[in-house]
């Protein structure tokens, strides 16, 4: 539900016209989501949901001088799939079928197809269990 209110504004002794105040915190839980679709490189995605159509097999990566555990995952909503790379030791819980919620991931673009990763500011969080 938006809220409307008016108010009279009143600076320095000068009587100005009603502004109208629009409280946005309401309808934000109502706004689009971002499908993939909607994806465009080299851009931050704050959410984005969907269900994990294949789960490839589980491998470790030597980045920043350690090994991390990887894997990747083809993940699908209503609009297509993306592959995402999922990195660290959320990669082991994942499961084909399982409903997930990606949160600040950031999209690339490689060999000319996009791509999703976890990176350190990410958030991977499981909605329900295959």
């Amino acid at each position: 539900m938006m809220l409307l209110l008016q108010r009279r504004v009143l600076l320095s002794g000068v009587r100005k016209q009603s502004e109208t105040l629009i409280i946005v915190d309401d309808i934000v839980n109502y706004m689009n989501k971002t499908c993939i679709h909607d994806l465009k490189p080299n851009r931050t995605i704050q959410s984005i949901s969907g269900t994990i159509l294949r789960s490839y097999p589980l491998s470790m990566k030597h980045a920043k001088g350690r090994w991390i555990l990887f894997r990747k995952i083809i993940l699908e909503d209503e609009s297509g799939w993306i592959v995402v790379k999922v990195w660290g030791s959320v990669a082991t819980d994942l499961l084909r079928g399982q409903q997930i919620r990606l949160e600040k991931t950031y999209c690339f673009e490689q060999n000319g197809e996009l791509y999703l990763t976890l990176g350190m500011h990410a958030h991977l969080k499981i909605c329900t269990q295959a």
